[in-house]
């Protein structure tokens, strides 16, 4: 026969889970643990996958950022040379033009 004890809160909670363990205060902790475990973990899971997705994009965007620095660095010291190759290109053209019209004014009045 139960003693009903209804008064003690949560001792009396207590008390019940024990007897439902069958007396035994190590199968009571591994289902309190058990439990405690599931239901952590989904957040767990969670925050594990926010941090990794986080880290990941600081990642993609510190190599992003390295090579844009050295492509920037590579133009810079190709800029000299480019410039030159400018120079001549505008001179030969300008040289190609003026002795076009010199040779299309010749004849023609």
């Amino acid at each position: 026969m139960r003693n009903p004890i209804e008064n003690l809160g949560d001792y009396n909670k207590a008390r019940e889970a024990l007897q439902a363990a069958g007396g035994s205060l190590e199968t009571l902790y591994k289902s309190v643990g058990d439990t405690a475990v599931s239901k952590s973990t989904p957040k767990l899971l969670f925050k594990g996958g926010v941090i990794g997705a986080s880290l990941l994009g600081i990642a993609y965007v510190g190599y992003k950022g390295i090579c844009f620095l050295k492509d920037r660095k590579q133009k810079i010291e190709n800029e000299p040379i480019l410039k030159k190759k400018f120079v001549e290109t505008i001179e030969a053209e300008a040289s190609k033009s003026d002795n076009e019209e010199l040779n299309d004014s010749d004849g023609v009045f």
